[in-house]
């Protein structure tokens, strides 16, 4: 159904334009930006958490989508900000970190016991008024809509380093570090060998942190971050967070 309205849209379609008169103007998909439910159905994969799942490494039948012009299969599946990043990997983390699982609480990387002394201090972070939106308690974190993700990741890094074991400080500002590097204005070629660098530190890191268990679809999609960069550019250039409900 998605290639037939993809295919119709490079056919054309017909505008009538004041002063022109009718006009056959054709439109091409290049790439998509997509949540992981939606890149299944889009691609016709199997879900994210299934065999065979990651659109850049294998698939094991065709997709229906590369009859198109200029889309290319695995090259056109980008990952984005808001859905890799800020609630795929951040979201993770932060799940992760503050979970009050009695397990997960014994950990050393955990920060649950911690929640009210970094409340403290982030209610002392200021943030530029161009902000979206501002984080809320670490309470409610559960709650969090994706702006407010990317606020406590990038205004409230600080704190949170701070409340870490400095091994674990290291792990979370490779993260910081490829982000920030990933969403400058301008990306030459040393930019991208930097953030798979990174990324790739911290994907292997993870799960050392974290466990097998915990290296999730999200998880992977780091390794890829660095492939929609050189493809399409910045990440800003293909954010979806004004479609953020």
């Amino acid at each position: 159904m998605i290639y037939q309205e993809c295919a119709q849209l490079e056919a054309g379609v017909t505008f009538f334009i004041p002063g022109v008169g009718e006009q056959n103007i054709k439109f091409f998909i290049i790439a998509s930006c997509t949540d992981k439910p939606a890149q299944s159905l889009l691609t016709n994969m199997v879900s994210h958490n299934a065999n065979y799942s990651c659109a850049k490494c294998f698939t094991e039948a065709p997709c229906p989508l590369t009859k198109l012009k200029y889309y290319s299969f695995g090259e056109s599946i980008l990952f984005d900000s808001l859905h890799t990043l800020y609630l795929g990997v951040f979201k993770k983390f932060c799940s992760l970190i503050f979970s009050k699982s009695k397990t997960d609480r014994q950990q050393k990387w955990s920060l649950y016991n911690k929640i009210n002394s970094i409340d403290q201090g982030l209610s002392s972070v200021k943030i530029p008024t161009t902000t979206s939106r501002r984080f809320r308690t670490i309470k409610h974190i559960a709650r969090f809509k994706a702006n407010e993700f990317r606020s406590l990741m990038h205004h409230g890094s600080t704190v949170l380093l701070q409340a870490k074991l400095p091994k674990y400080r290291r792990h979370f500002a490779l993260l910081l570090a490829a982000v920030n590097i990933a969403s400058k204005d301008i990306i030459d070629n040393y930019d991208i060998i930097l953030v798979k660098e990174l990324l790739h530190q911290y994907v292997k890191d993870w799960q050392k942190i974290f466990g097998l268990r915990h290296m999730s679809s999200n998880i992977h999609s780091l390794l890829h971050i660095h492939e929609s960069i050189q493809f399409l550019g910045p990440l800003y250039m293909y954010s979806a967070f004004n479609f953020e409900g």
